[in-house]
């Protein structure tokens, strides 16, 4: 029979044993940081309240550096991201200033509106939902399929007219571009059929001074063609959503903007 002094070592050893045991079993629970949104794009599925506008989708794509883009569904945005677990700051920056249907502008400004106020992101189910303060949703968003360049009929919708504006295509005329992946570019100018070469290198482009047929059109619209061979011409970067192209110089303006027929 154990005497006390070595019954009450012993009870402590075994309370030890049991109490590490706990310790070790024991993990403090956390939740998990969303994935990183970095080079990722969205485009707006749902906002609370809100019927959105049909054909149009207003997009954000978070670059490097804490840059932030897209478009609001008539102007593209500029401004910066910051995140941390899953915490989340967007501000809205600079814009382009075009006029849209009034629909359109309603629905862009609470697009804007929803990512001045975000404080948090989630993933959930492959979308992504931006939350405000005290947890309320602002927007889900799903991910924009990745955009190709080539192989699709781009159709005009605006182009630098040289004088410094862009504009609207002459009522009843047609502008069109194809990116050949064999490096050609052809398409329509309006009134003639033209054929050039382009070379790209990430967000890059260069096109040759396109060679066009010699047909003759009304004046406004022969005008129209040839500010749109030489805003080709002048094209340094291009920029590509879901379905619309960019084409811009190397100040930024605008050249031409277009949508996949």
């Amino acid at each position: 029979m154990m005497n006390r002094p070595t019954l009450e070592k012993v009870l402590a050893t075994m309370m030890l044993i049991v109490s590490c045991r706990g310790l070790a079993a024991w993990r403090p629970t956390t939740t998990p940081a969303p994935p990183s949104l970095e080079g990722t794009s969205w485009k707006l599925a749902s906002l609370p309240g809100a019927d959105l506008v049909k054909g149009v989708s207003p997009t954000v794509t978070f670059g490097a550096a804490g840059a932030l883009g897209g478009n609001d569904g008539c102007n593209r945005h500029r401004g910066s991201w910051a995140a941390s677990g899953g915490s989340l700051t967007l501000t809205p920056g600079a814009a382009t200033r075009m006029a849209c249907p009034e629909p359109i502008m309603k629905q862009a400004r609470e697009f804007t509106a929803a990512l001045a106020a975000t404080r948090a992101y989630a993933m959930d189910a492959g979308t992504l939902v931006l939350t405000g303060a005290g947890g309320a949703r602002l927007a889900t968003l799903v991910p924009v399929p990745v955009a190709s360049l080539q192989g699709r009929a781009w159709r005009a919708r605006m182009v630098n007219n040289g004088r410094g504006a862009v504009a609207s295509l002459v009522r009843g005329t047609i502008i069109t571009a194809v990116f050949r992946p064999d490096g050609r570019l052809s398409g329509t100018a309006g009134c003639n059929r033209y054929t050039t070469t382009y070379t790209v290198s990430g967000d890059a482009i260069a096109i040759a001074p396109p060679a066009a047929a010699r047909n003759v059109c009304p004046a406004q619209v022969m005008t129209q063609e040839r500010s749109y061979l030489t805003a080709l011409a002048q094209a340094t970067t291009y920029r590509l959503a879901e379905d619309t192209l960019e084409l811009r110089d190397a100040t930024g303006a605008l050249q031409a903007s277009f949508r996949v027929r």
